[in-house]
């Protein structure tokens, strides 16, 4: 399949979008497309015939946040701790495919989280911080790791304003219980986890309400 074809197909993507705390919903992809995760405002495919790429694609009423992270991405440039950009369209976004898994998905299986991620998500968040952006949403389904390395992969917030905390809480709950309680193999279940995750989504809508630096 040729790349045109590709984004002709892409158009043909259909997801709903219900709550705002909620995962957004596939309502219709073409044959050779593979949902590898889905998120609050967009869904990632991969094709069969570019299985080194994942296309980002964004609900019909969360459009702006395509084009406003592929001018983060453009603003990253080359870098060890994102993936790469090959491009985007209206709704969508071409990038590198890494195939790690997801902080969210090592605590439910139980695969143990290295010191060595938290170190390089550091990094990252420094490296955004050189090229004149402001990290922001980095929550353990946003980090990946492939190799034993830690890398950022939506970005789409990084060009609002404000103080974000979410890693310095996901950093105090590692040192703090992670490391002193977690062992490798320890699941945590998936609805102990999604409750963490309503709830916290939960509290910041309300503490958005008096403060605007988060």
């Amino acid at each position: 399949m040729l790349i045109k074809e590709l984004i002709q197909e892409i158009r043909q993507i259909r997801l709903r979008h219900s709550h705002w705390f909620s995962y957004v919903q596939v309502e219709n992809k073409p044959n050779g497309w593979h949902c590898a995760g889905v998120g609050n405002s967009a869904a990632v495919f991969r094709h069969d015939s570019y299985p080194d790429i994942a296309i980002k694609t964004f609900s019909d009423i969360r459009t702006h946040i395509a084009l406003r992270e592929s001018e983060v991405y453009r603003k990253l440039g080359d870098s060890s701790f994102y993936p790469k950009f090959y491009g985007s369209g209206e709704n969508y976004l071409l990038l590198q495919y890494i195939p790690g898994p997801s902080v969210y998905e090592c605590l439910l299986k139980g695969i143990f989280i290295q010191e060595q991620i938290v170190s390089d998500i550091e990094k990252a968040v420094s490296y955004a911080r050189e090229c004149g952006l402001n990290p922001r949403n980095l929550h353990a389904k946003n980090i990946l790791i492939y190799n034993g390395r830690g890398y950022v992969i939506d970005v789409s917030d990084y060009m609002k304003t404000g103080r974000c905390y979410h890693f310095d809480i996901l950093k105090y709950f590692y040192n703090k219980l992670y490391v002193r309680f977690c062992r490798p193999g320890m699941k945590i279940p998936f609805w102990i986890l999604e409750c963490i995750r309503r709830g916290y989504r939960l509290a910041v809508s309300f503490w958005r309400l008096f403060k605007k630096d988060i």
